[in-house]
């Protein structure tokens, strides 16, 4: 069987009959978070600053923070780009740290 690339204009041709939205057949309601971060990097490029205004600026890496209070959807307001210390420090609430404190004091037998 011999293979025949196709020409660009029969690609271009091809990818826009194919259906779009709610109607393509890989389509969700509630993508996942990386889904999501996914889209982020390809629309609007990978984080490249912090928006924070308690940085040091030392940082070399960046990411997509959501924003509190928002929901986890496809809407580039519902994001902000943070170095990842203070996206962690923005994300870490009580109930996180807690969290963490009871699975380090379960994962080596601590005593409460």
């Amino acid at each position: 069987m011999n293979y025949t690339p196709r020409s660009k204009e029969g690609e271009k041709k091809r990818l826009a009959s194919l259906p779009k939205g709610k109607d393509h057949w890989n389509f969700s309601k509630n993508p996942s978070r990386g889904a999501i971060h996914k889209w982020l990097n390809k629309w609007f490029g990978k984080a490249n600053k912090c928006v924070c205004k308690n940085c040091d600026g030392t940082s070399k890496h960046f990411e997509w923070a959501k924003i509190k209070g928002k929901k986890y959807v496809k809407k580039i307001s519902n994001y902000q780009m943070m170095c990842r210390k203070c996206h962690t420090k923005y994300d870490m609430t009580k109930k996180r740290k807690e969290s963490i404190r009871k699975g380090i004091k379960k994962r080596y037998n601590i005593p409460s």
